[in-house]
């Protein structure tokens, strides 16, 4: 008798009917779903399962011999099996050998470790390397180089190098005459750019400037250190100066209507400004943090000495732009304005040695600038001197 088959087999003259496993055997039941991948007709022919070792089973006294084959069936077919992880099965480390083969279209053949109880689904296997060490499709190697049986190799059977020989080579002092050759060619790592024929050359093909060969110092004709007094001409580093307000006396009532433009002011009557100490060419650098909703157009202003609205920061001049700041443009949800502009003092800006910056509106519509307790509106102004020469 050939291999035993998973399911029936036809015989000459009768029907057989495939022992059961003996009484207690594990088992699951392998299934699978083979449809072909264009318009998914489902194939037939049959899959065929073959464990790596005749199986034996010491609780059951049952040795179990081959493999077999199932049919696949419109692209589906289902076989009982044993489990690899079948307690007192052996021997250890078996696996499964799954043969695909459909009518018509290639096999496929892979190692699989089948474990579990119950239904166990063909897609959810991931293939294993052979227990041997071998392959799905041809097996163990008979022969190496044209040998057989317990073969030892030299390197003349594979036209490789004598042994020692690449150690022999690479202790050579000049195996190729190379070395002799670069020494002449190339800097070395160990002379740190000593055996340059110019430096003053490499430097500029580098594209370093002047600084590269300055000192560090704190005079002229040296290259700045972090303490340099230098930096703080023109209104450089620590030396800047600043002034903040933060107003929170508004009980949201919200901004007048006003055709023409006005310094916004809270519902108790506080403008909404900031003022710090300058001199003319100072440049001021404004930086605002508030919450806003409405339909009126906004702009940071630097008043005139006498208090009054006086160039705008959208627009560099005393006309404001038609609808404003484009980075404070109105917006009817509660959002979140966080503004940067700079401003040049000029002799009508000051007042007493001191210029101020003010949040300027226009609208005949609802608006509202949030100067309360939850929402506070904040003003710093950064004085960074004039204009280095």
């Amino acid at each position: 008798m050939g291999p035993c088959d998973v399911g029936d087999r036809a015989a000459a003259h009768h029907q057989e009917v495939p022992m059961p496993f003996p009484d207690g055997t594990p088992t699951i039941t392998l299934t699978g779903t083979l449809p072909c991948p264009v318009e998914g007709t489902g194939y037939d022919g049959k899959i065929v399962l073959t464990p790596s070792s005749y199986l034996v089973d010491t609780t059951r006294d049952a040795i179990y011999l081959g493999g077999g084959e199932k049919p696949i069936v419109d692209g589906a077919f289902s076989a009982t099996i044993v489990p690899n992880d079948a307690a007192g099965i052996g021997p250890s480390g078996w696996r499964w050998l799954i043969s695909i083969e459909p009518t018509g279209a290639p096999k496929r053949a892979f190692w699989a470790y089948v474990a579990g109880t119950g239904t166990v689904d063909i897609s959810t296997l991931i293939e294993v390397p052979a227990p041997d060490g071998g392959s799905a499709g041809s097996g163990a190697v008979a022969s190496v180089n044209g040998k057989t049986g317990v073969v030892v190799l030299t390197y003349a059977d594979v036209d490789a190098e004598p042994e020692g020989a690449v150690a022999e080579h690479a202790a050579a002092s000049d195996p190729h005459g190379d070395r002799t050759w670069a020494t002449g060619e190339f800097a070395a790592k160990s002379a740190n750019l000593s055996d340059l024929a110019s430096a003053a050359t490499a430097r500029t093909n580098l594209g370093l400037g002047d600084a590269a060969t300055l000192d560090v110092g704190t005079t002229a004709g040296t290259v700045a250190a972090g303490d340099d007094p230098r930096f703080s001409e023109g209104g450089g580093s620590s030396t800047i100066r600043t002034a903040s307000v933060r107003i929170t006396d508004d009980d949201l009532s919200g901004l007048p209507n006003v055709a023409s433009w006005t310094i916004v002011q809270t519902s108790a009557g506080t403008q909404l400004k900031c003022s710090i100490t300058a001199a003319v060419g100072d440049r001021i650098r404004a930086l605002g943090l508030f919450m806003y909703d409405g339909a009126h157009f906004l702009d940071w202003n630097m008043l005139t000495s006498a208090g009054a609205l006086g160039t705008y920061a959208a627009s560099g001049t005393t006309t404001p732009l038609g609808e404003g700041n484009p980075t404070m443009y109105p917006s009817t949800a509660f959002k979140g304005y966080t503004t940067a502009e700079f401003f040049t003092v000029e002799a009508g800006h000051l007042n007493a040695g001191q210029v101020t910056v003010a949040l300027a509106h226009q609208g005949t519509n609802a608006g509202k600038v949030y100067a309360h307790t939850l929402y506070p509106w904040r003003l710093r102004l950064e004085n960074i001197g004039p204009e280095p020469a």
